[in-house]
């Protein structure tokens, strides 16, 4: 079995917790039988997903970061506002 296709079709089944933390049943997937080349063409799709994903998740940490550190740069007195006219 590959695993990566595994692990796609459980991750379609993640439910959202109170606290807003995904939470993972695998007991509640639905995981098609499939051929072991089948399988693999899924597993690599779901990869790709994944890589996919973790540009902007990166991208938005980058940011926030950016943020704070300019919020830190003005309460610390390392920025100041630009003046306007």
């Amino acid at each position: 079995m590959d695993t990566d296709y595994l692990r796609g079709f459980a991750n379609s089944a993640r439910n959202t917790s109170g606290s807003g933390t995904f939470r993972t049943d695998i007991r509640g997937s639905r995981v098609p039988q499939m051929d072991l080349e089948e399988q693999r063409r899924y597993g690599a799709a779901f990869r790709a997903l994944d890589d996919a994903e973790k540009a902007p998740r990166e991208l938005s940490t980058l940011g926030l970061d950016a943020v704070a550190r300019a919020r830190d740069g003005l309460t610390g007195g390392t920025l100041r506002p630009e003046e306007r006219p």
